[in-house]
């Protein structure tokens, strides 16, 4: 098992006053295990981002547990979690916005080799950083290029190469596609399935997009208003979803109940 998350909840105040406060995540509950894709579905809003910067300690949670391989991993200072860092790795949405723009793509992979002290000499440094272009599809000459310079698709693939610079054993993948073309969009999944097996990386892909997670997952979680409520294999979810909410999404009802949406007002409510 890669990842095991019990009870996470994170809680936001809602002005000075109100000491009850939202719960963008509530009581949510799953497991990773090694080499496989999670498949993390909603609406927008309904949490999923906040879910995976939890799980890497970007945010800290109200309560709940994240084990990462058996170790606890809330309530680590930020020294401790530096260990754990290099194992595991983030794809924002936006690749242009998670490059410095200041720094060349050679640069921007090299960072974290730099800071694991992982490469001995610039020339082993040069070495490595042209293998994680390669890997990922890009040519040697984009290495001289700043972040402007590069089409949408390019960017995320310099993303992914950096996410996999340190080998991690784990990936969020937050809504990696969202913001390219279609026909970028089935290049850059193909990348990340076939990467993703190669190095047998445990995957949390998250995405709106039911088609999209239906292709890159083995299991998926289905989550509504910061609960998880419905999770299962890809085939029990698109072809037998036991819950409303995950009939709604893939369609097997068209409207939601209008009692069923009453009672879920109140719960958030509460």
């Amino acid at each position: 098992m890669l990842i095991e998350v019990k009870n996470l909840v994170k809680e936001y105040s809602v002005g000075i006053f109100n000491k009850s406060g939202v719960k963008a995540v509530d009581k949510v509950n799953f497991c990773l295990r090694q080499g496989e894709t999670l498949g993390l579905v909603g609406e927008s809003g309904c949490g999923k981002s906040t879910v995976a910067r939890l799980l890497l300690m970007l945010i800290q949670p109200t309560s709940g547990s994240v084990r990462f391989e058996g170790q606890e991993l809330t309530g680590r200072s930020q020294a401790a979690l530096l260990k754990f860092r290099r194992e595991m790795q983030i794809v924002f949405q936006q690749p242009q916005q998670s490059l410095h723009p200041r720094l060349k793509i050679a640069e921007s992979l090299a960072e974290p080799l730099q800071l694991y002290r992982l490469v001995k000499s610039k020339a082993e440094e040069r070495e490595r950083v042209r293998g994680l272009l390669d890997e990922v599809g890009l040519a040697e000459e984009h290495l001289e290029r700043y972040p402007h310079e590069l089409s949408g698709g390019q960017a995320q693939r310099v993303a992914i190469a950096r996410a996999l610079a340190l080998k991690p054993k784990f990936i969020v993948a937050d809504e990696p596609t969202s913001m390219l073309d279609v026909s970028v969009q089935a290049q850059i999944l193909s990348l990340i399935k076939k990467l993703q097996q190669k190095h047998t990386i445990g995957l949390l892909f998250i995405s709106h997009d039911l088609e999209v997670v239906q292709a890159v997952s083995d299991r998926v979680a289905v989550m509504h208003q910061g609960k998880l409520v419905e999770t299962g294999s890809k085939q029990q979810i698109f072809l037998e979803p036991r819950h409303w909410y995950t009939k709604y999404l893939t369609g097997t009802i068209l409207e939601m109940p209008s009692s069923l949406i009453r009672e879920d007002a109140r719960l958030v409510n509460q």
